[in-house]
């Protein structure tokens, strides 16, 4: 029988502290796919946590996370696209990178607004103005740029 928790906090080794409701809590087995270190947003004073989905563990009266999820970040991805953020708070996005299926790729910083486009044969730059193609992009000079770039080239 599967079970849902509130995540409450990380514990070391990946283990997760989950409120299982009714004024019960259990430390779980945290469990991810190979080379993801992202450990799940937990609930941090009137904001809630990511909710992790239970099972039962090896051990009697233990429990196991086989996933986790963000209440609060509205999705984007389309099908077969994949999307991964880091989040400042639940709702709050840090970073971004969108691996689109037209095959291009986003790289979003929404702390400072930069923002990289990898895409149909070129890479876009921008940060807070007009962006910079590296394909178009002129230099006042055969030996490479000389000075900042020119917005909007």
């Amino acid at each position: 029988m599967g079970l849902q928790g509130e995540v409450l906090g990380n514990e070391p080794e990946g283990d997760v502290k989950v409120d299982l409701g009714g004024g019960d809590s259990a430390i779980a087995d945290g469990f991810s796919a190979s080379g993801d270190d992202s450990p799940p947003l937990p609930a941090d004073g009137d904001l809630s946590g990511d909710t992790a989905a239970l099972e039962e563990g090896v051990e009697s009266g233990t429990v196991q996370v086989t996933g986790y999820h963000d209440n609060e970040t509205t999705a984007v991805a389309k099908p077969g696209e994949k999307r991964m953020y880091a989040r400042v708070s639940q709702g709050v996005l840090a970073a971004e990178i969108y691996l689109q299926r037209d095959g291009s790729i986003r790289i979003v910083d929404h702390i400072s607004g930069g923002e990289v486009v990898l895409g149909g044969g070129e890479v876009t730059a921008k940060a807070d103005g007009p962006s910079v193609s590296l394909s178009t992009h002129l230099t006042p000079s055969p030996f490479g740029p000389l000075g900042p770039p020119t917005p909007g080239t």
